[in-house]
């Protein structure tokens, strides 16, 4: 807990920004960084300010999938928030395009995040374990065998003699090399 509520540290920097796309009496609409859909908060009556303060995201489920060290976001309105008595049914409407792109940016991170998680996993096993049969390797680190075989691919190890064997030596690297051997050394 910190000392001084004056005194910034590295964790407040690293609250991530949710756009108020609109806001009225009652609620507060934003584009949640954490799944790029709409999520209703509310505004305490006031339709003037600039920021809302910071909020805990509906979708916990995404929110994990996003991060481990964010766990909450902070309002923030522009030029273009949309400020009413109440929020009519169209408003939203307004910013549907902007909407979707922050759920497509959203779901390429999800994206890119599996496959680094997958590609860890599959380095952990093939450097606890060794040169493995691929359907092992795919069931000891919880992936199907076609990332397993894509895994090896990127990494210059290809299938040979009735085992894998580094190809690429640029791609594999001196540990992946060490552990499949290179092509030249029919073992």
């Amino acid at each position: 807990m910190k000392e001084n509520f004056n005194e910034c540290t590295e964790e407040d920097s690293r609250i991530l920004k949710a756009q108020v796309v609109a806001v009225d009496k009652q609620h507060v609409v934003i584009i949640c960084p954490f799944c790029g859909r709409f999520h209703w908060h509310g505004s305490g009556g006031d339709i003037t300010k600039a920021k809302y303060g910071t909020r805990v995201p509906h979708c916990t489920e995404e929110a994990a999938r996003y991060d481990s060290h964010f766990n909450d976001y902070e309002l923030i309105t522009s030029e273009n928030t949309i400020r009413r008595e109440k929020i009519l049914p169209g408003d939203l409407n307004e910013w549907k395009a902007s909407q979707l792109i922050v759920r497509k940016a959203v779901e390429e991170r999800w994206r890119l995040k599996e496959e680094a998680d997958r590609d860890e996993r599959i380095l952990e096993v093939v450097t606890l374990r060794g040169n493995l049969a691929r359907h092992l390797i795919a069931l000891l680190s919880n992936v199907a065998p076609i990332h397993v075989t894509r895994w090896m691919n990127r990494h210059g190890i290809y299938y040979e003699d009735g085992r894998y064997r580094v190809v690429f030596a640029s791609k594999a690297g001196p540990e992946l090399c060490e552990i499949f051997g290179k092509y030249e050394d029919k073992k």
